[in-house]
């Protein structure tokens, strides 16, 4: 009884501690000058994937990994509610932790989702967990981007690759994570599945 006792306390004390820890950070404002597409890859999946990172986990079978730099505000995932990373009016998935600056995500063409493509625009919205939001949410924040003067970035993909599934995608993922993050041997591990 005693252990469970102090395991709930810990688990309130860490929830309180995660509330405040959000109510503490200001309300970003779109940022699209310190977010930088330094590469993209489309590609294209014989088995579709899931879009973890949206409220309505939508499939998709082709997107972009996209590497994003921040000058700027911090892209650290946290596990708690941060700026959420948006590419036009969809959530991108972000594979690494980020505290670099350096950002390697999935964008993906979900179905029931407006066009996307890696060029963006890259901004940050409300802060929210990402699983949390919706596909209305998206376009809102979207359209805010946009009134605040968000706008597209012409960076040329490469080519299209096509792969199997998700598995050959997050291994593409830790390529680009290795190539331009320092720092994060345990997320190119986690990625290629070691």
């Amino acid at each position: 009884m005693q252990r469970f006792t102090v395991a709930a306390l810990a688990l309130v004390a860490s929830a309180a501690l995660a509330t405040l820890a959000v109510a503490l950070r200001p309300t970003p404002t779109a940022a699209p000058a310190t977010l930088e597409v330094i590469e993209r890859v489309p590609f294209s999946l014989a088995s579709p994937a899931t879009h973890w990172f949206r409220a309505e986990q939508p499939s998709f079978a082709a997107g972009e990994l996209v590497v994003v730099r921040s000058n700027g505000p911090d892209l650290t995932l946290m596990g708690v509610a941060t700026p959420v990373l948006y590419c036009g009016a969809e959530t991108a998935q972000q594979l690494n932790i980020g505290s670099s600056g350096y950002v390697v995500c999935v964008v993906p063409f979900a179905a029931d989702a407006d066009r996307v493509d890696g060029s963006g625009p890259w901004f940050l919205g409300a802060p929210e967990l990402p699983e949390r939001v919706t596909l209305a949410t998206a376009r809102a924040e979207y359209a805010g981007a946009l009134d605040r003067g968000a706008r597209r970035q012409p960076v040329e993909p490469r080519a299209r690759v096509e792969l199997a599934d998700e598995i050959a995608l997050s291994a593409l993922a830790a390529d680009l994570v290795e190539r331009f993050v320092e720092g994060e041997a345990d997320t190119v591990r986690a990625l290629r599945g070691e």
